[in-house]
């Protein structure tokens, strides 16, 4: 499966948390507080993320993958480093991201097409 990731400028912050998630940031700085409690660090330098369709997509994927167990290898297509040449085999200019291609060549593009059922049927003529 082929998807675009981006690189993580850390903008979406600060969430709505109210005044003891502010006050907590306030007080330490080097955690983002979420709006559920969990935390993690900050963006390190060069930091990437998926944008969040994309990790939709993938997770539709994974699940329908591991239901007919067939593995399934997720290259970001902008950050694919010794995956580039399957990036240059498969994606070209004008493909539909995400895209999940087949060992046959077949073809799923596009965020339309990345539906449980439709993912299952592409994924069971391997």
């Amino acid at each position: 499966m082929f998807v675009a990731g981006a690189p993580d400028p850390g903008e979406d912050k600060p969430l709505g948390v109210g005044f003891w998630g502010r006050l907590a940031t306030f007080v330490l700085p080097a955690t983002i507080w979420e709006p559920n409690g969990l935390t993690h660090p900050p963006p390190e330098p060069g930091a990437w993320h998926l944008p969040g369709e994309m990790l939709m997509s993938i997770e539709i994927v994974e699940r329908e993958a591991a239901r007919l167990h067939l593995p399934v290898r997720i290259i970001d297509v902008n950050h694919s480093g010794t995956d580039r040449p399957l990036v240059d085999r498969y994606v070209g200019p004008d493909d539909l991201l995400p895209l999940v291609v087949r060992s046959d060549s077949g073809r799923l593009d596009g965020f339309e097409s990345i539906t449980p059922g439709a993912v299952r049927q592409f994924l069971s003529r391997h």
